[in-house]
């Protein structure tokens, strides 16, 4: 499988194949690599899509334990472990590739929560901030 990244889509018939030992290799549009979805535009909108379904999934369980009335603390952690988690997963990679429609749907459902749990919770701008200040404290040291 190959995929080359350009800014504009390409004419498939404008392709040049590419071989490895002899074989054609295929050329794909996306591709998913540890979890993170690429496409050869790299605008990360299918990533963003699969992130939206999987944290959609994980509200109801929130709205279910507010329903509950199950303290903030406690729906807090719920919220770190089960929604934050994905929602920032390898964001130091494609947060600023985002386009701004993409980056306030998940905002958006960053906003919910903080509604559901009635405690502030952290904007994925200040997630991304503190993910990469993290990794360049590591690389400098």
């Amino acid at each position: 499988m190959v995929m080359t990244f350009c800014r504009r889509p390409r004419d498939p018939a404008a392709s040049v194949t590419t071989f490895i030992h002899g074989n054609p290799e295929e050329v794909v549009e996306e591709y998913k690599y540890l979890g993170t979805t690429f496409d050869n535009l790299l605008k990360f909108s299918a990533n963003t899509e699969e992130i939206l379904r999987k944290c959609h999934q994980r509200l109801y369980l929130l709205r279910k334990l507010n329903s509950f009335g199950v303290s903030s603390s406690v729906m807090m952690t719920f919220y770190c472990a089960f929604l934050e988690s994905i929602m920032t997963f390898s964001i130091t990679c494609w947060f600023y590739s985002l386009s701004l429609q993409n980056r306030n749907r998940l905002q958006h459902t960053t906003s919910v929560c903080s509604k559901i749990v009635g405690l502030p919770v952290r904007t994925l701008a200040q997630v991304f901030y503190q993910q990469a200040l993290r990794q360049a404290a590591k690389i400098l040291h």
